[in-house]
């Protein structure tokens, strides 16, 4: 009988199991981006460590950072500074420049074709968990090559997934500056739930930036996460710790991390209710369980938070606009060195280029708010081309500045926009 019993339970944990899925994307490359890459391989770490088959995680990485020269601790990457070492190479699906806008969404979608490698493999039982962690501008995030994802994309994604059946449930975490514009179109009613690090017009930031950007002793030269990640992870990490990873609903991580996330203003958008529902049934695997095991899991919970450690949360935080400036001073102020000079006179030097550029462009504009909804998706995209044909990629910081292309579209005609692309195409001639 007995026998019989552990049979039950082993097979229903494992359909269980195999009914959630995982989407992880770190948006940059390069060192000073360090944090993203380490953010998405901290939550690897917690959805794999509960319970999350690895074959239903799909990791989408540059994986430049944890073996970069300038890496004090080759091989390894940290998202605080207990020494957890958080990486694991073996695990990402799509490197360099796979990474792209194109393929996550095709990894979205199960497009196999279009993806070239693991896609997600859902059904209407599924419950789904996306996390996406880098740069972003109104109605945008940044991807390391192959253009950027813009909201429009992205909610035609989504209704692609509703039509294959491809989710019962869907919760979507967005680390990005302006990443409450992200989700213009989510519904109340369509099983889709949104959290974004900051509202439409303001930046997120970096944690465990300065002194705090230290693991055993050691310097690691670049912050270690990013302020609204590093706080729902370690919820989540105090949950495992607490065994109340059944119990912490989604709608009191929301409250907490929203409570933490001091310098940006976090936001929920879409469908909120299924937000009583447990965390562990997105951001791991929680196993159908008697209402004598609900309360046993509350018991455990007040006896493992007395007994905790508190946890050490970050104090030093740098705005996502400004952390170039902010890790290429520390490089100069620790290492010296005309190369690492130069890097920052560069980054100095572009920023102004930026700000003069713009203010040429559009003279005595001031853009707060942002106004409307945007609505012509085509514009948009034709005047961030424009931009970066005459003018180069936009940076981290230059993308504070997309709300006047954005503005443009949203208030101009054809004959308008044709002349905005131009004169940016001869203030950018006229700069070179």
């Amino acid at each position: 009988m007995r026998t019989f019993v552990a049979a039950a339970l082993a097979a229903a944990a494992s359909a269980a199991a195999s009914d959630h899925w995982a989407v992880l994307v770190a948006g940059s490359n390069t060192y000073g981006n360090y944090r993203h890459q380490a953010d998405i391989a901290h939550a690897y770490t917690i959805l794999k460590s509960q319970g999350v088959p690895a074959e239903n995680i799909i990791y989408m990485a540059y994986d430049d950072i944890a073996n970069n020269r300038q890496n004090p601790l080759p091989g390894q990457l940290f998202n605080k500074t207990d020494g957890s070492n958080v990486y694991d190479a073996s695990v990402v699906d799509y490197k360099g420049k796979d990474v792209t806008a194109e393929k996550f969404l095709a990894v979205l979608t199960g497009d196999t074709t279009t993806a070239g490698g693991r896609v997600l493999e859902s059904n209407e039982n599924s419950n789904v968990f996306v996390y996406y962690s880098d740069h972003g501008a109104p109605n945008l995030v940044a991807f390391p090559s192959g253009g950027y994802l813009y909201a429009d994309k992205l909610n035609d994604a989504f209704e692609t997934m509703k039509t294959n059946k491809m989710f019962s449930q869907l919760t979507f975490y967005m680390e990005a500056c302006e990443s409450g514009s992200m989700f213009p179109s989510l519904t109340s009613d369509g099983s889709i739930y949104g959290v974004t690090a900051s509202n439409a017009t303001q930046s997120s930031w970096a944690s465990y930036c300065g002194s705090e950007a230290t693991v055993n002793g050691t310097a690691i030269g670049s912050c270690l996460g990013d302020l609204f990640s590093t706080n729902w992870m370690e919820d989540t990490d105090a949950a495992i710790q607490s065994k109340s990873m059944d119990s912490e609903t989604l709608s009191t991580q929301y409250d907490t991390v929203k409570t933490g996330t001091t310098r940006s203003p976090v936001l929920k958008f879409g469908d909120f209710s299924f937000n009583n529902e447990a965390i562990g049934e997105f951001e791991g695997v929680v196993e159908a369980s008697s209402d004598d095991l609900w309360i046993q899991s509350w018991l455990n919970r007040g006896v493992a938070l007395f007994d905790a450690e508190p946890q050490r949360a970050s104090a030093e935080h740098v705005d996502q606009r400004d952390h170039m400036l902010h890790y290429l001073s520390n490089k100069v102020m620790t290492e010296g060195g005309d190369e690492n000079h130069a890097a920052l006179l560069e980054e100095v030097t572009l920023r102004s280029f930026y700000d003069n550029t713009f203010q040429a462009a559009f003279p005595g504009l001031l853009l707060e708010e942002l106004e409307t909804e945007l609505e012509d998706y085509d514009c948009y995209r034709f005047l961030i081309d424009s931009f970066e044909q005459s003018c180069g990629k936009f940076n981290d910081y230059g993308f504070k500045y997309a709300r006047y292309l954005r503005h443009t579209c949203i208030v101009g005609d054809a004959e308008l926009v044709g002349d905005t692309a131009q004169t940016i195409h001869n203030l950018c001639s006229g700069a070179q």
